[in-house]
């Protein structure tokens, strides 16, 4: 069954590959896989605003993106769109 969330990595936890595309503004890269690390899907605001996220569910919902990363016959599952630096 295909997974419906989506969920949040910082930049240092998505390991890139290859880059597969780019246009005039971005560039697209491959995901080789992620290092998931302890607490960092939280977000910033979260403490300001005094909202809370149901973390277990955050947590299962990462870990599931780390784990299918890449397909059986070893090609990478999901890429990653960003902005060119001299975009920013």
């Amino acid at each position: 069954t295909k997974n419906e969330t989506y969920s949040l990595f910082h930049r240092d936890e998505i390991r890139t590959g290859r880059r597969i595309g780019m246009g005039g503004f971005s560039e697209v890269y491959e995901i080789d896989g992620f290092s998931v690390l302890p607490n960092s899907h939280e977000p910033a605001s979260s403490a300001e605003t005094g909202k809370c996220a149901n973390t277990d569910y955050l947590d299962i919902s990462r870990q599931f993106y780390a784990e299918t990363a890449k397909r059986e016959n070893g090609e990478c599952r999901y890429v990653m769109k960003h902005l060119k630096r001299r975009m920013m």
